[in-house]
């Protein structure tokens, strides 16, 4: 056993990526505590960032690893330093062959827990609002033909979402932390349905969903879904489908059975350059819709959604904790979807959720555009309370807005970037004596420019500001201008 563990060592060694890299800067704020007006204070942070990405492509294991160090040293008030962790990992094993593999995924974060306090973008600013928050799952995937021209495929993910509870030092703003709970996840999914090769004409799905978030304090949000979905292919661009199926009812916490009926009939168009697919249908809340456009060119994407669907809070959050690749402060990570500030990690209820979105891109020789505006509002909101199994009930909430960037390569090698944002929220307070919702318009804009000194070395300078305003009686506003510069240096 010891030879064949020698023998593969250099097969394993030659499959492995491994990029060590550190980012060393400097970064000024007008406003670290993101304070109201009269109230700020200026400060000047050290920012060391050392990084690693693993990355393993082998014969049966596929495996993927970005990990970031932030250590943030203030000038001012040194008990304001403070060292955060970054990661995303994911690994893929084939058990036998990709008929079936065990996926691992896990991540490490930091995330704002409360639409009411202060919305930092990231770690610098010291606010009682963030939160570590740290994921995995894990679980068996298949994917096997049977039956001839049909595939049985699916997945069975059982993981934790943690997050920390403990404030941060000198927080000059009242910590939100104790809002967040600790959540075992369940997720799982079992589809037989035609292949995509197959030269039926008729398409085919039978299909069973089961999802279950165990809060460490609120008790059990679950549902089941289960549907036959069956379509017609007119051409190879054209199809109409219809389906029909039961769920479990969300208004109902204290039943996740398949209880209530459901159907949806529709068509979908494609062809190389557009996508057209609309639905309709019925639930137990009333009539649905569902509809998307999309234009696909080499030098513009243009996209229009609208879509509404039942869900829960973490449903919606705990897909987008994975903020992008860590470690490599010369890329800016992916932002979360600009609707969230509204989220509420941890602090979990049910609604019914209706989304819009337009989407326009461009592309040209040294230049990218892209214009993005999105509509959100969250209905029926149930609360899932510890001290009431009927669940409490919570107004209805709306965000909107709309996003910019602009990147401009000014050379071979130089970038520069802009982007801004503006939100509009109107969001239940946790102030159980101030009944309906609050508000507030939050302003953000940055510009960056980037110049690599070499391969692997790259200067970076970043300023903007971020602005908040309209909350009641204007103690929750404020603005703030900062500034950085870094160096990143990859090996």
């Amino acid at each position: 056993m010891a030879l064949v563990l020698a023998g593969l060592l250099p097969v394993a060694a030659s499959a492995m990526e491994i990029e060590p890299g550190i980012s060393v800067g400097e970064v000024y704020t007008s406003n670290v505590n993101l304070a109201p007006d009269g109230l700020e204070e200026d400060e000047w942070i050290t920012r060391v960032v050392p990084s690693l990405r693993l990355g393993y492509d082998g014969g049966r294991l596929d495996f993927e690893l970005d990990y970031a160090l932030e250590a943030l040293f203030y000038a001012s008030d040194s008990d304001r330093n403070e060292v955060f962790n970054q990661l995303d990992a994911d690994a893929l094993l084939d058990l036998i062959g990709e008929e079936l593999q065990f996926r691992a995924r896990g991540t490490m974060t930091q995330v704002n827990v409360s639409p009411e306090e202060p919305v930092a973008s990231d770690n610098i600013n010291v606010t009682g609002n963030r939160s570590d928050a740290n994921s995995f799952d894990l679980g068996p995937e298949w994917n096997t033909a049977v039956l001839g021209d049909a595939v049985f495929d699916g997945h069975l993910l059982v993981g934790r979402v943690t997050y920390d509870d403990t404030p941060r030092d000198d927080d000059t703003t009242d910590p939100v932390q104790d809002l967040v709970q600790d959540i075992k996840t369940v997720d799982g999914e079992a589809s037989l349905h035609s292949s995509d090769t197959a030269e039926s004409p008729v398409t085919w799905e039978l299909a069973y969903e089961y999802d279950r978030l165990d809060y460490e304090l609120s008790g059990v949000a679950e549902q089941q879904s289960a549907w036959l979905r069956s379509g017609y292919r007119f051409s190879p661009q054209f199809e109409v489908f219809a389906l029909g199926g039961l769920d479990s009812d969300y208004a109902d916490l204290d039943d996740a059975s398949l209880s209530e009926g459901r159907w949806e009939a529709g068509f979908d168009i494609g062809a190389p350059t557009a996508h057209l697919e609309a639905a309709v249908g019925e639930r137990y809340w009333g009539t649905t819709w569902r509809v998307m456009l999309e234009s696909l060119r080499e030098q513009s994407t243009y996209r229009l959604s609208y879509d509404e669907s039942p869900t829960t809070t973490d449903r919606t959050q705990i897909r987008q904790i994975p903020i992008g690749v860590p470690g490599d402060p010369g890329v800016d990570p992916v932002p979360p979807p600009p609707d969230s500030g509204i989220d509420r990690y941890g602090n979990p209820s049910r609604f019914l959720q209706k989304r819009a979105d337009a989407l326009a891109s461009w592309r040209l020789s040294r230049t990218t555009t892209t214009l993005e505006a999105f509509w959100d509002r969250r209905e029926d909101q149930i609360e899932l309370d510890p001290a009431n199994p009927d669940g409490t009930p919570r107004d209805d909430e709306t965000s909107y807005g709309v996003i910019g960037t602009v990147g401009i390569d000014v050379g071979a090698h130089s970038r520069v970037g802009f982007s801004a944002s503006w939100r509009q929220r109107d969001y239940v307070t946790t102030d159980d004596l101030v009944p309906g919702t609050d508000e507030d318009q939050v302003v953000d804009g940055v510009l960056s420019f980037d110049h690599d000194l070499g391969l692997l070395t790259t200067l970076n300078f970043r300023t903007g500001l971020q602005k908040r305003s309209g909350t009641a009686g204007g103690e929750g506003d404020y603005d703030e201008y900062w500034a950085s510069a870094a160096l990143t240096r990859r090996f």
